[in-house]
């Protein structure tokens, strides 16, 4: 597709979302025209859909103090991220998802944006992330970029401008009412914290709008500027070398009444302006959807080829964990994925940022689960819906579970997420989840899992294979360099089959075949000619 073609493609797709708007639509056009014109070139880093997505926080890896280098600059956050470029290349990391890194008051980890236009100084600022961009380039890893494209902090100068003048050009951008009776249809996201989406301002003289927290007001994509600004930051940070962006809350960015205001048909049209604005600039930039949907709804987030490039699998995730503990693997042998267009996969994973989501399972199923995994009451989160906490904690400390559960994920199709720290069998933080609920003023459970990456344990891990951290570790290493040994190989389709409670995946490629056998049992068993122990799992090539 030329550019010609690329921006009738655009304007089509604007004039359906916002029919005979004009003025926004030209200004946004020379905008990109210009912008096209200084993005960098011959740099690209193409996805690699076989290679394994690793996530973590710009400042989970900073020591307690901010130290210098040789020439005497400043030590950051992002800088000691960057030192474990080679590290995370080593382990077969080929994506380095960076949570969010924009300007921001940080009472919900980043994503209450304050400022769009530059990385947050607690991480280092816009220079130590172009210096981190140098090094997973050179690197060949490819960083996707965490964007809140659905609310922003209610520090925001565009909604304090708002809220403090019915008049202000910015008013319409946020979702305004004399009552909260507006948008009945959307549930508020977090039952037991947060049990209405509309909070009063004194200062504005009405409700506005929050799916999230009171502090996160929800931006009016009704409004057209509000797509054209959202588009302006996506391009400004392509063009600072980002080649990839993850969308957070995208089912949520468009509203109407007499709806769940999730998935609507102009959210996907929103969507698709992105993508193509995108597109116009030329070369590649990954788009990827967080959207908790049915397998269903989500497949739409591909449209056809021309919206979003991946997306996260929500409808497997429990499944994985259904599959543990009932230590029965014919679920996942019987899952069907979606067909989806050329060049676009699903992200599998076990765990990341937000909570182990249930919300999709039946209630008896959910309660099931909640029974077996929620072992302290302060994990809950949503009631009941979804339960917090570190992957290590949630398999009872295991680390024959652990790894386990990581063979189960990588025998599957679809592109594989860890989450940092998860390599090393890292423990639920106690003591950060009470800091940050003093914080911010919730009881959020989330921050049980995230906070500062556990050094003590990872030097563990790497001089202990014994130890459990080093037998996680020891064994996640095995199944990702087996993956990698014989090129094609892990970018095959799996062949999935069960025997028992054995989940035997897989995959061939010029004569060649890697297979993973894992007993999701707590017996001795016998698969494929392998007396497996209680969860032991098997990796090997012939």
């Amino acid at each position: 597709m030329d550019t010609n073609e690329r921006n009738g493609r655009f304007i089509g797709l604007w004039d359906r979302l916002y029919p005979g708007e004009r003025p926004v639509r030209e200004k946004l056009l020379g905008y990109l025209e210009t912008a096209r014109e200084g993005l960098p070139r011959g740099t690209g880093i193409r996805f690699d859909p076989a290679g394994l997505v690793y996530c973590t926080y710009g400042d989970a890896f900073a020591g307690p103090d901010r130290t210098t280098d040789a020439g005497s600059r400043e030590r950051t956050p992002l800088d000691a991220l960057a030192d474990k470029i080679d590290r995370l290349q080593a382990m077969g990391v080929r994506t380095l998802w960076i949570l969010p890194l924009l300007r921001s008051p940080g009472r919900d980890d980043g994503f209450d944006v304050s400022g769009y236009d530059a990385v947050d100084p607690r991480f280092g600022g816009t220079t130590a992330f172009t210096r981190l961009l140098s090094r997973a380039r050179a690197a060949g890893i490819l960083v996707v970029f965490d964007v809140a494209i659905n609310h922003t902090s209610d520090t925001h100068p565009w909604f304090t401008s708002a809220r403090a003048d019915r008049g202000s050009a910015f008013r319409s951008w946020y979702h305004w009412s004399d009552d909260t009776t507006r948008y009945a249809g959307a549930s508020p996201i977090f039952k037991g914290m947060v049990d209405s989406n509309w909070s009063w301002s004194e200062e504005a003289g009405q409700y506005y709008l929050h799916r999230f927290y009171p502090f996160q007001p929800d931006l009016n994509y009704g409004e057209p500027a509000v797509a054209a600004a959202m588009i302006r930051v996506l391009v400004a940070w392509r063009l600072a070398g980002v080649e990839g962006f993850r969308l957070d809350a995208a089912p949520m960015l468009w509203k109407a009444e007499g709806t769940s205001c999730e998935s609507l048909p102009q959210t996907h049209l929103v969507l698709k302006v992105f993508r193509a604005a995108l597109d116009l600039l030329g070369g590649e930039c990954l788009l990827l959807a967080e959207a908790n949907q049915s397998a269903q709804v989500l497949r739409e987030y591909f449209g056809d080829g021309d919206e979003c490039h991946a997306a996260f699998h929500f409808p497997l995730l429990p499944l994985f964990w259904k599959a543990l503990v009932r230590e029965d693997p014919e679920e996942l042998v019987r899952i069907r994925f979606p067909d989806l267009p050329a060049g676009c996969t699903w992200l599998t994973f076990l765990r990341c940022h937000d909570e182990l989501t249930l919300d999709l399972l039946p209630r008896a199923v959910q309660a099931e689960l909640m029974g077996a995994l929620c072992r302290q009451q302060s994990w809950e989160f949503r009631g009941g819906q979804g339960v917090s906490g570190r992957l290590f904690e949630l398999l009872g400390r295991d680390p024959d579970r652990t790894a386990l559960a990581f063979s189960l994920l990588l025998s599957l199709p679809g592109t594989p997420v860890l989450y940092y720290g998860d390599e090393i069998a890292m423990t639920n933080n106690e003591e950060f989840q009470e800091s940050r609920a003093r914080s911010t003023g919730f009881p959020d459970s989330r921050f049980l899992h995230r906070g500062p990456f556990d050094r003590e344990r990872a030097e563990r891990a790497d001089a202990d294979p014994t130890s459990a951290e080093g037998k996680v570790l020891r064994g996640l290493r095995r199944m990702l360099e087996l993956r990698e040994e014989i090129p094609g190989l892990a970018a095959a389709a799996p062949v999935l089959t069960s025997e028992g409670p054995v989940l035997v995946s897989e995959r061939h490629s010029s004569g060649r075949v890697l297979r993973a056998v894992s007993n999701l049992s707590a017996r001795r068993v016998s698969a494929r000619g392998h007396a497996l122990g209680p969860h032991e799992c098997v990796w090997e090539i012939e």
